[in-house]
């Protein structure tokens, strides 16, 4: 039940992020040039990634007996290799914020994104509620 809890917070607030799934679209830069986008693309999409996300994430047992409740707001930025970096913006409780940190080491390598055909850093923020 948590992690069905944990995967529909986390669809839902990522859905914006992102929505586009690897597709180029146009962008128009404040200089009147035009360009290109296409977000970062993980290996068997959005659903994929935050599959990934539930799966990996494991709140500590201590974290769980101390009933432990709030909520941290998690930074991944997929570089231009297409590996995931984490930081940690809001930080709930040391045990808790590495626990997510190694979440994140533990995601797929993907795609990244690019603009005007150049690829560029992804930078995502996930809240993460327990």
């Amino acid at each position: 039940m948590k992690k069905i809890i944990l995967f529909l917070i986390l669809f839902f607030s990522a859905l914006n992020l992102y929505s586009q799934e690897g597709k180029e679209r146009k962008v128009y830069f404040p200089d009147g040039t035009v360009g290109t986008e296409k977000t970062f693309n993980y290996p068997g999409g959005k659903d994929a990634f935050l599959n990934d996300i539930a799966e990996n994430f494991k709140v500590p047992k201590k974290a769980l007996k101390d009933d432990v409740r709030g909520q941290l707001i998690l930074e991944i930025t997929i570089d231009t290799s297409g590996v995931a970096k984490g930081r940690i913006i809001q930080g709930l409780r040391t045990d808790i914020d590495q626990a997510a940190l190694k979440m994140v080491d533990q995601l797929k390598k993907s795609e990244s994104a690019t603009q005007s055909n150049k690829k560029v850093e992804s930078i995502l923020r996930i809240p993460l509620k327990i």
